[in-house]
């Protein structure tokens, strides 16, 4: 099972109730951050028509959209989440918007007054054909995730909200492994050099 499942899977058990003993039990804020990292795949290559046209679970995205760094990096509001070609054609529907979707519906058949005021603020910060290594803490596209938190604090201290990062989604991997890297070294670098 690749990480990003693994991190899925993870999310629905613990907003499920079920025990995980590599786990501590989820406890969600008021906006809770929620970014889609990695490789192409999670910016949303070549994933078109967008479905998510409208936001039916209240939750945000940056006003420069989904993919923030394509409107200039605007933060400045949080609005719908509602996803869009990207302008040069290329990228279309991102992770975030099904797996917050999801955890929304979850949420509200097992606690619908959480539900009620609990929303994800997400974004899709990652590059496409990239090893583990530019995706490191070091490096600029980290940096993406670190100003939306930032950011997103911000708003939700102006707005008179708690904020958190429960989880993140990961996608990535298809470069190193065309590079022939093993499973351990791969793991070794996601907890050394990624921060995760």
């Amino acid at each position: 099972m690749n990480t990003c499942v693994r991190s899925g899977v993870l999310f629905c058990l613990l907003m499920a109730g079920v025990p995980c003993g590599f786990a501590q039990k989820l406890v969600l804020t008021d906006w809770n951050y929620l970014s889609s990292y990695g490789q192409s795949l999670s910016v949303g290559w070549t994933a078109k028509p967008v479905v998510t046209t409208e936001q039916k679970n209240g939750n945000l995205m940056f006003k420069g959209g989904v993919r923030p760094f394509e409107g200039g990096s605007d933060r400045s509001a949080a609005v719908p989440l509602v996803e869009r070609v990207s302008p040069d054609g290329a990228r279309g529907e991102t992770p975030v918007s099904g797996a917050s979707g999801n955890f929304m519906r979850l949420l509200k058949k097992r606690d619908a007054g959480k539900a009620a005021r609990v929303r994800f603020l997400c974004s899709a910060d990652d590059v496409g054909g990239v090893s583990i290594g530019v995706l490191s803490k070091s490096n600029a596209p980290y940096q993406r995730i670190l100003g939306d938190l930032t950011a997103g604090r911000e708003l939700a201290d102006k707005a008179g909200k708690t904020f958190s990062m429960p989880c993140f989604l990961w996608t990535q991997g298809e470069t190193d492994q065309q590079g022939r890297k093993t499973r351990e070294w791969y793991k070794e670098k996601m907890r050394a050099d990624s921060g995760y």
